[in-house]
């Protein structure tokens, strides 16, 4: 798409020449956060009615719209050329969204409404149910924190029975009890093509029983985000019992529900037989190391999943050491997150076992887990033998420049690893001067997080020097740390000469006058970063 950045104050005719200048197909118009209001869009009217310009795309999240005036959607009823429409936080409220409603009824090239944030409640939710009831070409519809409630979910629903276009909804923060999120269930059992049903921070409760009665049916819905729902152990439950027969959910999100080990215990059972679910998110469910036990047995015979998160639960060492079990002889799973889960060393250790015998995963986030020098040495070992680990976080794990040396031993005998991040340990300047040693070897590395760690000018000429040799580094932020100008005039150095950074980040450095002009000097000189802060 040919992207015009435009400004609200800019007059019809200077769209206009905008337009004319370039005959490339489907532009898009961006006015995201610009602080326009209704009168400030009018220079878009003609263009949107007379379908000039071969609109295909306007975003005009984050303003003060209200729609109220009626010439948009007017504008809007005729085009025939725009697909998407952002309009999320704005100042639209109910009699917007019907007027919106209307204008949609008539357009026929309308794919994506995005309406998010704008308090539509129950009365626009009831005009743009009936708006797409009979439409056939909104595909999705984004509605998220409106304050619909269980009367605008009832709407929608009716409409979901009849409507055959819509892949995807969103109706996330928008209050709906179990009784909305029972019609909504009803609906999804006759309709066939809805493949995204977004409902988390909701209040659905008992209600994700009938929801999970109805994937017994229903044979087209592939997403299903119930997070922070309270559905509890009672929606767990039914929840696997509905895995054990749908062969068309690839998705499951039910993060923050108070599933707790029993819960996620009736989950695994489920994925002992279901072939077909491949993104499981449980963080932050009170799940302990019997529930991770659990878990990983199941992992042990499933053949589908490939991301699991865990991240927020009571894990704890054993509950990692079962799963670095699973490691051994799951062949499928790609990444696992499980941060701050209260892993210590010897989970870590065990983990790095578990690294090193696996052949399929590709990102693991530790993050938050205080494995320390130890479990450092452990995963560095790992790291050195693994060939398919692509990204590491190890943010906030409380290791020390002893547990960096290591990792930076590994980092040069590794070709696989492409993302790592340490940001909020202690490296400081001779952990760093041992990694950017590896980085002058390293040839997989392209993103690299090292903020805030103790790293002061002392080590920023030995970064510097590796900068200058490696030709894959893509992103480096060190970002909250004490470089100074001294530091940032070692880096400049090496930014005039390194053509493959594209984001450097040195935020919080204590950097003055003297290293920004160094810094300066070196972007005339460089081509390739695009992004400094």
């Amino acid at each position: 798409l040919f992207v015009l950045f435009l400004v609200c104050a800019m007059s019809k005719s200077k769209v206009e020449d905008e337009f004319s200048t370039d005959g490339t197909s489907g532009k898009s118009i961006h006015f995201r956060h610009k602080g326009c209001d209704d009168n400030d869009i009018e220079s878009l009217l003609e263009l949107l009615h007379s379908n000039a310009g071969d609109i295909e795309l306007i975003d005009l999240q984050q303003n003060r719209i209200t729609l109220l005036g009626g010439n948009f959607t007017k504008s809007l009823a005729r085009n025939n050329t725009l697909k998407t429409l952002h309009l999320r936080n704005n100042l639209i409220g109910p009699k917007g969204a019907g007027l919106l409603a209307d204008a949609i009824g008539v357009n026929q090239t309308l794919s994506v409404v995005s309406l998010g944030q704008n308090q539509i409640g129950h009365v626009g939710a009831r005009r743009l149910a009936a708006a797409i009831k009979d439409d056939s070409t909104i595909q999705k519809l984004f509605l998220e924190s409106n304050n619909i409630g269980d009367q605008g979910a009832s709407h929608l629903a009716n409409a979901l029975k009849v409507n055959r276009s819509l892949l995807e909804i969103n109706l996330g923060q928008n209050k709906i009890g179990a009784v909305g999120a029972g019609e909504i269930s009803d609906a999804i059992v006759e309709n066939r093509t809805l493949q995204t049903l977004r409902m988390a921070d909701n209040k659905i409760g008992d209600g994700a029983i009938r929801l999970a009665n109805s994937l017994y049916v229903n044979r087209s819905i592939q997403e299903l985000d119930l997070s922070s729902n309270r559905i509890g152990i009672g929606g767990a439950a039914r929840l696997g019992l509905s895995l054990k027969v749908n062969e068309t959910l690839r998705k499951l999100l039910l993060g923050s529900n108070q599933i707790q080990t029993n819960g996620a215990g009736r989950i695994a059972d489920a994925l002992k037989t279901n072939c077909t679910l491949q993104v499981l998110g449980l963080e932050n469910n009170q799940i302990d190391e019997k529930g991770a036990g659990r878990l990983a047995n199941a992992l042990k015979e499933n053949q589908s999943i490939h991301t699991i998160s865990l991240s927020d639960d009571f894990l704890a060492d054993e509950g990692a050491m079962k799963l670095a079990d699973a490691l051994k002889e799951n062949n499928i799973l790609n990444s696992i997150a499980l941060n701050r889960a209260r892993i210590g060393s010897e989970g870590a250790k065990r983990l790095a076992y578990g690294l090193k015998a696996t052949r399929s995963i590709q990102s693991i986030d530790l993050s938050c887990n205080y494995i320390g020098d130890d479990g450092m040495r452990h995963l560095a070992d790992a790291i050195r033998v693994n060939e398919t680990l692509g990204e590491i976080n190890l943010e906030k794990c409380g290791i020390s420049a002893i547990g960096a040396v290591m990792l930076a031993d590994a980092l040069k005998d590794n070709n696989s690893l492409k993302q790592l991040f340490l940001r909020n340990n202690q490296v400081s300047n001779d952990g760093v001067i041992r990694l950017a040693d590896a980085l002058s070897a390293n040839c997989s590395l392209e993103k690299i997080g090292l903020e805030k760690n103790r790293i002061g000018p002392g080590s920023a000429a030995e970064l510097a020097s590796a900068l200058k040799k490696n030709q894959t580094i893509q992103s480096i932020t060190l970002n909250n740390n004490k470089l100074r100008d001294e530091g940032a005039i070692h880096l400049a150095s090496a930014f005039m000469r390194n053509q493959s950074l594209k984001h450097v980040g040195l935020a919080d450095n204590g950097i003055g006058d003297e290293g920004a002009t160094h810094l300066a000097l070196a972007l005339k000189t460089n081509k390739s970063i695009n992004f400094m802060n």
